[in-house]
């Protein structure tokens, strides 16, 4: 199948056309899925492609998906950090760090938060511990989830803050997890 039939296929009039592709995805090269990401034009298909290639941990598509997270739609650059933290590349790391500064999407954000920990992008847990006292708390426990992933011990006084003056939710559940994997962490060197 090529870039094209595959862009006709998500584009067809149908709702939701992702089971169609994802029926076909054992058949679908990944150099094609990536083609096809780089012809788009509409955002319902580059989310259904950036997710697919997410989905696959597809390395080819790292530079189109760190390009991605400067779209002008804000769905297509959350699922651009969502794609770039399920492939969880180091790389792309400083470029979802740099996207985090300037983004002014809360729901980006949130992914952003998420994808700085997933790369294991070490350098990016200043900025995100700075996330640990946002007033959304659906940031602050993305960013504390982050930290973990990160393994930041050095944040770990800031996170059992958090965790005690946090109510029962997504950020107090974050913090306790995050806290848990870092003392694990400890405990085992």
């Amino acid at each position: 199948m090529n870039p094209s039939e595959i862009i006709e296929l998500l584009e067809a009039p149908e709702s939701d056309p992702r089971p169609t592709v994802y029926d076909l995805l054992d058949r679908i090269e990944s150099h094609e899925l990536v083609d096809a990401l780089r012809i788009a034009v509409h955002d319902k298909t580059k989310n259904a492609l950036i997710d697919l290639l997410g989905d696959r941990a597809e390395q080819a598509a790292l530079p189109l998906l760190v390009a991605s997270l400067n779209a002008d739609s804000s769905e297509v650059r959350a699922a651009a950090a969502d794609a770039l933290a399920k492939i969880g590349d180091r790389t792309a790391g400083p470029d979802v760090a740099a996207q985090l500064s300037t983004e002014a999407d809360t729901g980006v954000q949130h992914m952003l938060l998420l994808a700085v920990g997933a790369t294991g992008y070490t350098d990016g847990a200043e900025d995100v511990a700075k996330w640990l006292s946002h007033e959304n708390k659906v940031a602050r426990g993305c960013a504390a989830w982050s930290l973990g992933a990160l393994q930041a011990a050095e944040y770990l006084p800031a996170l059992e803050e958090l965790f005690a003056r946090e109510e029962r939710g997504y950020a107090f559940d974050r913090a306790r997890e995050a806290i848990a994997a870092i003392k694990g962490q400890e405990s085992a060197e």
